[in-house]
Order: C-alpha cells, then structure tokens, then sequence
C-alpha cells in the first residue's frame, strides 16, 4: 500500500520539526481577566495581536482592509512592474516582498472576544489573497513570505508576544531574497 504523505511540518528530517511540535502543543485557550486594549488584543494562549492584523484577517467592516479594490491593486502592481523595468535599465534589481500576517499565520489563537466584538463584511476576500494571482501574472521579482514558509515547512514565524517576524522566518526571508538576488542577476551573492 502507499505510503500516507508526509506532513513537512512535522517531518523528522525537516530541520524546523521540533519547532513545529512546541508550536502545535500549545492548546489555544481563551484568555480571562485583563484582554488588550484599543491596540494589542490578548489571543489565546497569551498570543498579543495588533488589532489592525485581525482587521485585516477577519474583514472588519469599516476597516481600510475591507475597501481595497482589485482595480486598485492591479494599479499598484503596474506601477510596481514600470518601476521594476525602469529599474532594470539602470541596472538595479527590485524585489519586492510580501511579509506575512501574524493573524493568517496563528489564526486559531485569535481571541474569540475581539471576534465577538466586530462586524465582518460578508464574503470577505483578503487582499492579499486578491493579490497574489495578479502578481504571478506580472513580471514583478517578488517574494511571498508566508507561501514560502509552507514550502519549507516553518510554521513557527512570530514570538507568541511580540508582532514583527522572529529570528527564523526573517533569516529564511533574506536567505531566500539573497538567492533570488543571485539567481536574477548572475552575479554571486553572500
């Protein structure tokens, strides 16, 4: 019979293994008593979330997140796209890079207070995920962070209390930006 696929997050020969495991053991429980403030909500688990990040993720009404167009956006990755060429003529490499979101990354430990305490606009597309086929149909040099890091099996990207990447998803970043760099130019990189 054939073998069942191998989970890459939890692949013993996957250098983040072990990572993964802490990261899936930690049993996302609401949190009680003191839960954030109008900034920093308090997730599950003790996970702090920029408010704006869960906006973004839910699809709060009235947020900026909930007005962002698909003509606007091909505007941007059109201009993106001329500066990149313009670029090129002068003999500059442009990469762009998508980072991730701490709340599509760790979504189960988003608190269910901050949940209860919003409107979400019905059938909410992220932008991000209106985003991406547009640039893959570009010729924009670009990075999306949070894909890569699937592909490479890192599920642990952000401390559980701080909002910006961790040492490991900003060392693969630049590891794979460096190569990208190496790979469009020819010239070796370090």
């Amino acid at each position: 019979p054939p073998k069942p696929p191998v989970n890459i997050y939890l692949d013993p020969n996957n250098i983040y293994s072990h990572i993964n495991r802490l990261q899936m053991m930690q049993v996302p429980v609401e949190p009680s008593g003191f839960k954030g403030d109008s900034g920093i909500a308090i997730g599950k688990a003790g996970y702090l979330y920029e408010i704006p990040y869960m906006q973004e993720y839910l699809g709060v009404s009235g947020s900026v997140y909930t007005q962002v167009t698909d003509e606007g956006m091909q505007e941007m990755v059109d201009k993106m796209e001329y500066i990149q060429k313009e670029l090129e003529k002068r003999g500059i490499t442009m990469l762009y890079v998508i980072t991730s979101s701490k709340a599509s990354a760790y979504a189960d430990y988003i608190p269910e207070h901050y949940k209860n305490s919003v409107t979400t606009v019905p059938n909410y597309v992220r932008p991000i995920d209106r985003l991406r086929p547009m640039l893959a149909a570009s010729e924009i040099n670009y990075l999306d962070s949070a894909e890569y890091y699937k592909e490479i099996g890192l599920l642990v990207t952000f401390p559980k209390t701080g909002i910006h990447w961790n040492a490991l998803a900003s060392f693969e970043s630049t590891a794979k930006l460096i190569q990208m760099y190496g790979d469009l130019t020819g010239k070796q990189t370090v």
